[in-house]
């Protein structure tokens, strides 16, 4: 999952804590829908990919927008990857026509002309792929039990680089280096081509990474928010489960409650404003002026991104 957003190294200040509960949206789409996965191809803000978690077999599909939302088709000539698929839940726009999706027991698909048609990639030894990252010409592909995958040709072979570790959840890219979360052993960073344990204080769903500000790091958690200063770990909002982190483009972090919305936090993790309370918002991406908030059963919130931070 790409979290990197390049942050003003000039913010120095923030305005007082307005912890309003509303906001105006410009698009509420897909309604009632599990968004599973969210992703957009790098340089067009336009093009959206979305995963979705559903209960029949042959339910897990992947819906793509031109239109920065208005509109939405299914993809793979309107069918499922697979006929038993339910949980798309992972996507990645590499290009316009270089598209993966990765499933929750049927693992890793491809597309080559633009999600027209996907297929299986088989070597990835893994069914269960949970997220993506891109970096150039690099892709990576995070699995539940066999660590990271990385490919270096468009998605044909792939290569087992590690962590060892069961039940990755994401993948963030940033500065040169990996971070893969995972819900059973922390978080692990890879720098050159060595892993490093960073955090094990608890089931970490994402990583966001300040990379203009010496790669700062902020975790997504099940108990919490966690923010990293001076090579030590700092708690905001305890007691919530986050599923979901980045930083703005002012610097100001945003995170996605499973319980109770999205919050708006300081550098520091000072709350300055919650909005979406109630919904559970379970993925987050910033393209343009729009922050994309997918929800677990309530679709996709675009909203105004003046209108989200103060």
């Amino acid at each position: 999952m790409y979290r990197l957003l390049l942050v003003c190294l000039g913010f120095c200040s923030l305005i007082g804590p307005t912890l309003a509960q509303t906001v105006p949206e410009s698009l509420h789409v897909l309604k009632g829908r599990i968004i599973r996965a969210l992703a957009f191809e790098p340089g067009d803000p336009n093009h959206i990919l979305v995963g979705q978690k559903a209960r029949k077999p042959g339910s897990g599909l992947v819906f793509k927008s031109l239109d920065g939302g208005k509109t939405w088709r299914t993809q793979n000539a309107n069918a499922a990857l697979n006929p038993a698929a339910t949980d798309v839940q992972a996507v990645a726009a590499v290009s316009k026509s270089l598209l993966l999706a990765g499933t929750w027991k049927q693992g890793l698909f491809v597309s080559k002309n633009g999600g027209r048609k996907f297929g299986p990639v088989r070597a990835v030894a893994n069914n269960d792929i949970r997220d993506f990252a891109v970096t150039g010409t690099t892709l990576y592909a995070a699995s539940s039990q066999k660590g990271v995958f990385q490919s270096d040709d468009k998605g044909k072979t792939w290569t087992a680089i590690g962590p060892a570790r069961a039940a990755l959840w994401s993948i963030t890219a940033a500065g040169g280096r990996l971070y893969a979360s995972s819900l059973l052993s922390g978080v692990f960073e890879r720098k050159g081509e060595a892993w490093k344990k960073i955090s094990d204080q608890d089931k970490v769903y994402a990583t966001a990474v300040n990379e203009r500000a010496g790669n700062s790091l902020a975790l997504a958690a099940e108990t919490g928010i966690y923010i990293r200063k001076k090579g030590r770990w700092q708690k905001a909002i305890a007691g919530e489960t986050f599923a979901d982190i980045l930083f703005s483009p002012t610097g100001l972090l945003i995170a996605g409650s499973w319980e109770n919305g999205l919050v708006v936090l300081s550098p520091d993790g000072r709350l300055v404003r919650r909005l979406l309370a109630g919904k559970s918002v379970v993925h987050l991406h910033i393209s343009g002026e729009r922050l994309f908030a997918g929800t677990w059963g309530d679709g996709l919130h675009i909203l105004p991104l003046n209108g989200v931070l103060p």
